[in-house]
């Protein structure tokens, strides 16, 4: 298999709306801002997050990306395989401001892959919409050692570590 860079160009939009009904049989949580009545959580972590969201004075709404969503980005792994990558959550916190965060408890070895891919991704999207598009990955040390009120107060918090 080959992996070909290419200019990125507009094909597709997901919208969240189209989503079908789906079976979760791991953790949900009950939102209010999420376009599903409930939000599928992978983890504890996941829902502590989403409830976070939830309640952050600047969301505006976000969800929780499964793969029903049809959402995905691909890279290439730290042996070159071909990858899907499926980022969290997609949040709406201005008009035309969107975030893609990765919820992270620990870090592997692909996850400096998969941000590389992600910010990548990010950037193209810019160029190809209407909205601005930035990614930030939330360590679950860093999430759970203070209270935040908004995503804002959240990526201030991180970007202060780097």
């Amino acid at each position: 298999m080959t992996f070909t860079e290419r200019e990125p160009k507009k094909k597709d939009t997901i919208k969240l709306s189209d989503t079908r009904p789906f079976v979760w049989s791991k953790l949900v949580y009950p939102a209010n801002r999420c376009i599903f009545n409930y939000v599928p959580c992978d983890n504890d972590f996941e829902a502590d997050f989403a409830a976070f969201l939830d309640r952050a004075e600047d969301v505006m709404a976000f969800s929780k990306i499964v793969s029903k969503i049809g959402f995905f980005v691909e890279y290439k792994d730290s042996k070159d395989n071909h990858r899907w990558y499926y980022p969290d959550f997609v949040v709406a916190i201005g008009e035309g401001e969107r975030l893609i965060i990765e919820t992270k408890g620990l870090e592997d070895v692909e996850v400096k892959y998969k941000d590389n891919r992600i910010k990548k991704w990010c950037k193209d999207a810019t160029g190809l919409s209407d909205s601005k598009w930035s990614f930030i990955r939330v360590d679950q040390e860093q999430f759970e050692k203070y209270r935040f009120k908004s995503v804002k107060e959240l990526i201030l918090s991180i970007e202060g570590i780097k």
